[in-house]
């Protein structure tokens, strides 16, 4: 019940108090561990010495518990942060084989699981559905974090096809949820807050897309970590367009101190360092994006979009974004013909992809 109300910092005191030898002896509670390590952004072998220790349980032994399906639940969370989403899919469908019927909790979020992976992997239409069920499911059990988890994820999908009025009702949706009786915003709000405060910038009010940051940023360390990282991503473009060129540097430097910490994914460090760059090439710092063009190859595959499918799945969906980084350098460097170039073959991609919000950038 505590970790449904995303109530992390308190579950993480209440089981610090415990010797390890008594969470031991509870493949439950050795998976609320791993959880909280997971959300706490601890090194990932500490979060699978858990892991390992509920699967190795008697009770995981004879199937009644669900303890299994449990695992596999924070496994493929841990697979859908690093960008394996055939393993995520097959983790997700492995949990809810094992999970009780009456395991809703588990169930709902393995079916969370299983939606990112489908949509990361491209099928939006399935990825959508399930998402759907999942709110549903979630709300009727009063299981705030994921139904948060999942309308923000809806709204983020709105944002991506350019219709923000709609992934604003669904951001103001998801906050209505995570607010308690006292008007108090939940834990899991902090993501929801930085997603409103990002909308806000986008269409420059930005006092108040600061106001929203801020607050999200400061509930984030009571959920999530790396939860702040988009909020810091978007101060630092808002302290660029003011012209604060140190500030936006400052809050790049609190993103980069997060991603680094973490090791449960690649997904951050890549995000952290794109905007970096294009941060410089704004900043006029044109050598320094240069040499990270350089160190992620960008100048190697241009003008050939396609190869990154040859590589891994976490730089093939990055590789679009890379690309127009490099477009934005070109056009610094007075190379338009380089910057069509790269930009040209993005269109059909996205325009089939409906990214409505990449292809008004491009």
């Amino acid at each position: 019940a505590t970790l449904m109300r995303s109530e992390a910092a308190t579950l993480r005191r209440w089981l610090e108090r415990l010797p390890d030898s008594t969470v031991r002896a509870h493949p439950n509670l050795c998976v609320l561990s791993a959880w909280v390590f997971l959300l706490g952004n601890r090194p990932l072998d500490e979060v699978e010495t858990w892991l390992q220790a509920a699967a190795s349980s008697p009770e995981a032994s004879d199937g009644t518990a669900g303890i299994q399906g449990k695992v596999a639940t924070l496994r493929a969370i841990i697979a859908t942060g690093q960008g394996h989403e055939s393993r995520a899919a097959d983790l997700s469908h492995q949990a809810l084989e094992a999970l009780p019927e009456g395991a809703l909790f588990w169930r709902s979020t393995a079916a969370w699981t299983l939606s990112l992976a489908l949509l990361a992997d491209g099928d939006l239409r399935t990825g959508q559905e399930i998402l759907d069920q999942v709110t549903r499911m979630a709300q009727a059990t009063g299981n705030v974090m994921i139904s948060v988890a999942a309308l923000r994820h809806l709204a983020r999908l709105r944002t991506r096809e350019g219709r923000l009025h709609e992934a604003k009702a669904i951001f103001e949706q998801a906050l209505a949820l995570a607010t308690d009786r006292q008007g108090r915003a939940l834990p899991a709000a902090a993501d929801v807050l930085i997603g409103l405060g990002d909308l806000w910038r986008e269409w420059n009010d930005l006092g108040v897309a600061e106001r929203y940051l801020q607050e999200g940023i400061e509930l984030a360390g009571q959920w999530r970590k790396l939860g702040a990282i988009p909020g810091y991503l978007s101060l630092a473009r808002i302290r660029q367009a003011l012209g604060d060129a140190d500030g936006a540097q400052s809050a790049m430097q609190k993103a980069q101190e997060l991603a680094v910490e973490s090791d449960a994914t690649q997904i951050d460090d890549l995000i952290v360092d794109l905007l970096q760059a294009h941060l410089w090439v704004a900043q006029g710092e044109l050598g320094r994006a240069r040499r990270w063009t350089e160190e992620r190859e960008l100048d190697r595959e241009a003008g050939d979009p396609e190869a990154a499918d040859l590589r891994s799945s976490i730089d093939s969906h990055f590789r679009k974004y890379e690309y127009i980084a490099l477009a934005r350098l070109a056009l610094a460097q007075d190379r338009p013909d380089e910057a069509l170039a790269l930009l040209q073959p993005l269109l059909p991609r996205m325009t089939r992809q409906g990214r409505l919000g990449l292809l008004i950038e491009i």
